[in-house]
Parts: C-alpha cells; structure tokens; sequence
C-alpha cells in the first residue's frame, strides 16, 4: 500500500494562530467595549454576581441559578407582550 507524503510541522504556524486568536480577542472586546455592549471587566462582574447569588460557576462557564431571571433575560422584547 503507497505511503502519503507528510510534509514536516510548521512551528511557526501554531505561534502565528495563536497571535491571531490573541489580536481577535482584543479586537472584538475593544469594540463591545467602545460601543457600550458589555462591560468593560467581565471577571469582576461575573464574581459580584456569583456572591449575589445570581449566577454559579459550572464546569468553565456560568449558569443562572433562577428560572424566572433566566427567561427574563433570554426574552426578546420585540415578542413580549407587556403587562
């Protein structure tokens, strides 16, 4: 059975995708930041949070901890109907 040729790893490749992930990273969090979408310290909000008892740290990420805050927040209010 013929062997495929294997061209030798580029090490150099790894470094350059993980400096493009880095400068996305930034790029798209200094737009949401300057358009005012999120805010601006993620990591102090989701702990303030979490000692409010709002949300909980499961696996790598968060959950809400209450139903009716989780549907609340996950509404389109375009749909709602208001009370």
């Amino acid at each position: 059975m013929p062997t495929t040729p294997r061209l030798p790893p580029r090490p150099d490749t790894d470094a350059a995708v993980r400096r493009l992930a880095v400068i996305q990273r930034w790029t798209v969090r200094a737009v949401l930041i300057w358009t005012g979408a999120p805010p601006a310290r993620y990591q102090r909000y989701l702990d303030e949070a979490q000692q409010r008892v709002l949300l909980r740290r499961f696996g790598g990420g968060y959950v809400f901890l209450h139903g009716k805050l989780r549907t609340h927040l996950t509404e389109d209010p375009e749909n709602s109907s208001a009370a």
